[in-house]
């Protein structure tokens, strides 16, 4: 659909409106009186300049609120919880869970990164991050106990980071996070894709070459190969998610092609260390000089 600049005026009213009652029972039918349109013809198009259906976008906005205040204010959880529009602190905590794969007090206590939605400002809202650190290196072969976990094409940018909060939740169980094994430990995220088409992300970190694998786990070997390294931009807690997305559309569709490079084999992960404490991850492809002619220059 093509957004004339009416349509774009009259959807930044009604994300306007949103954002100023998200305490407050808002409905399709109240946010299309505020655009001027019929509902039908209102839900059309705020899919169209949002990408996501009216109550999906409030949700969403709801929960990313949430995360703001839980993060950067000492409100209790039930204050937080109708702030936002929530009728009851179990609703609150279910609905937080389902999104961001965390419940409200583990988020408060670890501050992981959550995959935010920001205020709709029209199709310039979010700018482009910096490009990213690249340096190429040959890295020797590498044993990692992985947790798995299931997710498929269309799901896997929400997935992914639920599953890493999961998995951080899963060490701050199995590791004393201030001791230095679990300070120093170095943990990649590898995304697998099936002959039929499904996926499974796996999360772990490095062994000796013997360990064996517990109960649901599984040993994933890296081999000795020459990788693209990645230093993502710097970050905070609520755009990590987004710049990490953004550089890997950018390794494929601006650096790559112009490298001079190939992706060779299936090897590309990314890696995080616990010591850092900081919101930037490295992303590792593996690669191959190009085998044609077609090398364009950077």
């Amino acid at each position: 659909m093509v957004m004339t600049m009416d349509y774009k005026k009259n959807i930044l009213k009604v994300t306007d409106y949103i954002e100023g009652n998200l305490e407050m029972d808002l409905s399709i039918d109240s946010c299309a009186r505020i655009s001027g349109y019929s509902k039908y013809h209102f839900i059309r198009i705020f899919i169209g300049a949002t990408g996501l259906a009216p109550m999906d976008y409030v949700r969403k906005r709801r929960l990313s609120k949430a995360a703001k205040l839980i993060g950067e204010t000492d409100c209790s959880l039930v204050e937080v919880c109708f702030q936002v529009g929530f009728n009851s602190a179990e609703n609150f905590t279910r609905a937080f869970k389902t999104e961001h794969g965390i419940t409200p007090s583990a988020y408060r206590k670890q501050k992981t990164s959550l995959h935010l939605l920001e205020e709709h400002r029209g199709p310039d809202s979010s700018g482009l991050v910096p490009e990213p650190v690249v340096r190429i290196e040959t890295l020797d072969g590498a044993t990692y106990c992985c947790r798995e976990y299931k997710t498929s094409a269309s799901k896997r940018h929400e997935d992914i980071p639920r599953f890493w909060n999961r998995y951080h939740q899963d060490m701050a169980k199995a590791f004393d996070v201030d001791s230095p094994k679990g300070k120093n430990r170095m943990d990649m995220g590898w995304l697998e894709v099936e002959a039929d088409g499904s996926m499974k992300y796996l999360i772990g970190y490095e062994v000796d070459s013997d360990h064996r694998a517990g109960a649901g786990e599984r040993i994933l070997v890296m081999p000795a190969q020459k990788y693209a390294i990645f230093k993502t931009p710097k970050a905070d807690a609520y755009t990590f998610v987004e710049v990490i997305h953004q550089t890997w559309d950018y390794i494929y569709s601006s650096w790559l092609p112009r490298s001079g490079y190939e992706q060779s084999g299936p090897y590309s992960f990314e890696r995080y260390c616990e010591k850092s404490y900081s919101f930037s991850e490295e992303i590792l492809i593996s690669i191959a000089d190009r085998t044609d002619s077609k090398k364009e220059s950077l």
